[in-house]
């Protein structure tokens, strides 16, 4: 999948859905399971852990799985607790290995920046990642090897 490189960075689109060890849970409980969203997100390559913004956690239906201490720009010297989620992205979904099935991700607000995802290096780590500054673009894919 290909992107074009804006005065934002990298945007794309991906969609999110609960995790798939979740999905199949709930199905074989013979339970609801929220359906997918296709949202905005920016890859981050300075993001150690995904995040998606709350609306997003709250219409998937997701449920805090663990917490993680992080530290960020803003945080100053101090580190700061934060729940952690389950979820599954999907990215270039015309792929033949496009998701990642259970990741963590942490609740960050993220409307206030027109996006709803942050797409981090637990993600980026199973893909092959080029950006081209000078062409002003991008291009991401699975790497079939890494599937987890």
């Amino acid at each position: 999948m290909t992107g074009i490189i804006g005065g934002f960075g990298p945007l794309i689109e991906i969609k999110v859905m609960q995790s798939l060890p979740r999905v199949n849970a709930l199905k074989r409980a013979g339970q609801k399971y929220s359906s997918p969203l296709i949202i905005k997100g920016l890859i981050d390559t300075g993001a150690f852990i995904s995040a998606l913004d709350p609306e997003i956690i709250c219409a998937l239906g997701l449920s805090p799985r663990g917490s993680i201490m992080i530290h960020t720009p803003s945080s100053g010297p101090d580190r700061t607790p934060c729940d952690t989620y389950d979820a599954c992205f999907i990215i270039g979904e015309k792929e033949v290995c496009s998701l990642s099935p259970n990741i963590s991700v942490l609740s960050c607000e993220l409307k206030s920046m027109g996006i709803s995802a942050l797409i981090g290096r637990n993600v980026l780590d199973l893909c092959r990642f080029e950006y081209n500054g000078p062409m002003k673009t991008y291009c991401i894919e699975y790497d079939k090897s890494l599937k987890s």
